[in-house]
């Protein structure tokens, strides 16, 4: 997921959380951190990923790709059914190629015990969903 979508997330944990009158301890916040480096460490393996297709140009393969090794027109074609996917300029200057995975941040977030504890707790959870939806309102407005 981007970092947008994570910062939601989060923040929606925090939400909920706090609906208890629960305040963000220290370990809330290491979890915060870590995952925000795990997102980072993305940023550095998606590099090493470009720095291994470059070597890729020392061997190519002429009937596959053109001087600028790009696939060729025929193999183009073929590749024409696929959505590329698009992102306005301002995702890529927030995200900057920032990413985690849900697992990451499902497992880091029920590493905390305080996130664990709230969650094993038995709720009505349609009252916990109006109480969110009234608080955005209120935000909102």
């Amino acid at each position: 997921m981007t970092q947008k979508n994570f910062m939601v997330l989060w923040t929606t944990l925090l939400e909920i959380l706090n609906n208890g009158k629960r305040v963000a301890d220290c370990e809330v916040q290491q979890a915060y951190d870590k995952l925000i480096n795990l997102g980072k460490c993305a940023l550095i393996d998606k590099s090493d990923d470009s720095i291994d297709s470059l070597t890729q140009f020392s061997f190519p393969n002429p009937s596959n790709t053109d001087p600028n090794g790009n696939p060729s027109s025929s193999d183009a074609a073929g590749s024409s059914t696929s959505t590329p996917k698009h992102h306005s300029p301002e995702d890529q200057s927030t995200d900057d190629g920032w990413e985690i995975t849900l697992s990451h941040f499902i497992a880091t977030a029920v590493s905390v015990s305080s996130i664990e504890e709230h969650f094993t707790q038995s709720f009505s959870i349609g009252t916990r969903i109006e109480t969110l939806q009234k608080n955005r309102r209120k935000c909102k407005s």
